[in-house]
């Protein structure tokens, strides 16, 4: 099995995922204080000396195939681990899969080679910190493929600059001699062009690849790739400390002391049964200490800095407001897949780690924030709001005054720690003579439930969206309040639909009392550059309350649409949404279930694939483009934002999207159900 098709099939079999869960997830869990300070003593014994601790084992280190699996040879400190466990299964199943065969069709094909090329090139560029390149692996055969990165501290102590580092195990077996040929080929190329120094040194008894190369920056810095193909392993490895810690255990694994390794972590076994696939065999798997991961992250910044600049010190500020409270997360992903009996093109299972025992009182309003228990009978659910036409669906129950006081345990650590601040802010808010807005009396109106819809308009066009959200009022919720408060804090007017007041806000438009007029002392402020647009997914808001619910749309007739409640068909009697539903309950416990998430990828890839084909993407309206516009364009306080050049050809795209594209998407959706120790989400694609 070729690395290429595994990169092939990661791109689609996780872009599917993204699609069907519609969510990023990172995480996985602390690790006790003593066996992290018997690791840090590890590290600071002679090679000898550590290769006598690493004598006691607890368990066989092996895989299924008798292989010995990367989680046994990475240490306790590893605060993020990615596996591909099996490659070759990976693109055998991808290949069975509704998108795998997409892919191969003569009108998509070329686009997904392109797609495929800009990872290669990213990865490249980026190097994963090992000095190797995609292109000089992709014929090699593998079995698991892991990147880990590792961060060597001490609970309550500031880690060193250098203690951390990026990882690359990559099962070779019976292809060692061909990987040693890549690594010399490699190295050589790099002491030719870029000056690089190439040391062969013995650690363990093992001859290994010492490469040595000065960052030219305005502070030179030299980079370390330390490389070596062992015992069937590729290991690269761009800290010395790390790689001797990984490398021991590699070079006899036989001695390996699993108390010591991350196949050990009391929080990794919890998520890894947690997110099992039901006893069938994942294609991916994933871990990650949230709070150590962001300590990482900070220290790679830190790292690629030129020189030392101050920064943002989240991993304080996310730990002043309890976020250590999650241990951790992971999950497990499948493709063409049988669980419960049923058939998923993809499933996936993602388990966040979080006790609610032994908190501390920051830890405690942290889990305001995402308070999920008062399940509403029906919130789940599409209500007669939402019609068969909807592309998606979101919705379940949230525990509002909670959310805004763990909000305002938010605001407060971030404006230093002072309580009060978000108290005193509500307060403005109240009395400011122009606004009068009272959230806590409008958060007290609410009844705990949301829902989030969308749809499209035909024919398919840049403005084609229709989305809202609705939120459930109290019996008791005073509307004329609500409504005013609106119309105050959002500076709209009242307009008249089919007989309903709804307040309506267009920020593309001018206001017309301002056009045209010549404001005395306008030439004071000549020359000075205009504020920039803020962000916001709607351009266009429409807000009403109808039938007990607050809805906000982005279309005038959209709202008035679902104000009209016309009859027909609902999306919770349709076949599609009535399938995913029940392949979900299969492998869930409905009681538990406090969202649930609905999209038929065809529609709600229908608009974007149109930006994409005429190569607009950079400046779409929709929501998902926004998204991917805000994140990816350059943050500069002295230019006014420009479009995003999209970087993608969408001419290789098929123009008809329901006959070449639509027909290989099928209906997703994934589901959060609520336990004692954290939050679980399994999400599945089935086919068309």
């Amino acid at each position: 099995m070729a690395l290429g098709s595994v990169l092939r099939a990661l791109i689609y079999s996780v872009g599917a995922f993204a699609l069907c869960v519609n969510i990023e997830l990172n995480s996985f869990g602390a690790t006790q204080k003593e066996a992290k300070q018997e690791e840090t003593k590890k590290e600071t014994q002679p090679a000898e000396e550590k290769k006598q601790v690493s004598s006691s084992k607890t368990d066989e280190p092996a895989a299924k195939d008798g292989r010995i699996l990367s989680s046994k040879l990475l240490p306790l400190t590893t605060r993020a681990w990615l596996s591909i466990p099996n490659a070759g299964k990976l693109d055998e199943l991808f290949k069975e899969t509704q998108i795998g065969q997409l892919s191969e069709t003569s009108e998509v094909k070329p686009f997904f080679e392109e797609i495929k090329n800009q990872l290669r090139s990213f990865l490249d560029d980026k190097n994963l910190k090992a000095g190797i390149k995609v292109d000089d692996l992709l014929d090699v055969r593998a079995g698991e493929i892991c990147i880990a990165g590792i961060l060597q501290d001490l609970d309550g102590a500031q880690s060193a600059r250098a203690a951390h580092g990026m990882v690359v195990l990559v099962d070779v077996t019976g292809n060692e001699g061909k990987v040693v040929e890549i690594l010399d080929k490699l190295n050589n190329e790099a002491v030719k062009s870029r000056g690089a120094t190439l040391e062969k040194v013995d650690i363990f008894g093992i001859k290994v690849n010492k490469v040595s190369a000065v960052n030219e920056k305005r502070i030179r810095q030299t980079r370390f790739s330390f490389q070596v193909v062992h015992n069937g392993w590729l290991l690269v490895c761009d800290n010395e400390d790390i790689f001797r810690d990984v490398a021991s255990r590699l070079a006899a694994p036989e001695k390996i002391n699993l108390s010591m390794t991350l196949s050990q972590s009391p929080n990794f076994i919890k998520i890894q049964k947690e997110s099992d696939l039901f006893g069938s065999e994942s294609q991916m798997s994933w871990f990650m200490d949230p709070y150590g991961y962001i300590k990482l992250s900070q220290k790679l910044f830190e790292q690629e800095q030129e020189i030392r600049d101050h920064h943002m010190d989240w991993a304080s500020i996310l730990q002043d407001v309890g976020f250590d409270a999650v241990k951790g997360m992971g999950g497990s992903f499948g493709l063409a897949i049988k669980a419960k009996d049923q058939d998923c093109e993809v499933l996936a299972r993602t388990f966040i780690l979080a006790p609610k025992e032994e908190l501390t009182e920051k830890q405690k309003r942290f889990f305001d924030l995402f308070n999920f228990n008062d399940r509403k009978n029906g919130a789940a659910e599409p209500g007669d709001m939402v019609n068969d036409s909807a592309s998606g669906f979101f919705g379940g129950s949230w525990e509002f005054n909670k959310l805004l006081s763990g909000i305002g345990h938010v605001y407060d650590s971030y404006q230093g720690g002072k309580a009060g601040e978000f108290d005193r802010l509500l307060d403005d808010l109240k009395t400011d003579p122009e606004l009068q807005v009272d959230i806590r009396k409008i958060v007290s109106m609410t009844d705990n439930q949301m829902q989030m819809f969308s749809s499209n308009v035909l024919p398919i066009a840049a403005d084609s969206e229709r989305a809202a959200i609705v939120v459930r009022l109290s019996s008791t919720a005073d509307v004329k309040y609500i409504m005013g408060a609106i119309k105050r804090a959002v500076k709209g007017k009242e307009i008249n639909l089919g007989g309903k007041n709804v307040i309506e806000v267009d920020t593309t438009v001018e206001p017309e009392e301002l056009e045209g007029l010549d404001i005395p002392g306008d030439e004071e402020f000549a020359g000075e550059t205009e504020e920039k647009p803020k962000f916001t997914l709607f351009q266009k808001r429409y807000f009403a309350v109808h039938d007990g619910y607050l809805i906000v749309a982005n279309d005038k007739q959209y709202i008035r649409q679902l104000m009209g409640a016309a009859p027909g068909k609902k999306l919770k009697d349709a076949e599609d949404y009535v399938r995913v539903k029940k392949a979900l309950e299969a492998m869930t416990d409905p009681a538990k279930v406090s969202f649930r998430r609905f999209i038929r990828l065809d529609k709600a890839l229908a608009i974007n694939y149109e930006s994409m084909r005429k190569g607009e993407m950079g400046a779409s309206g929709t929501i998902l483009g926004k998204i991917l516009n805000k994140l990816a364009t350059p943050k500069d306080k002295d230019k006014p934002a420009e479009p995003r050049k999209q970087k993608l050809d969408g001419g290789k795209l098929p123009a008809d999207f329901n006959k070449s594209v639509a027909p290989f998407l099928g209906p997703s959706g994934w589901v959060t159900e609520v336990t004692e120790e954290g939050w679980r989400i399994t999400g599945c694609l089935l086919k068309k």
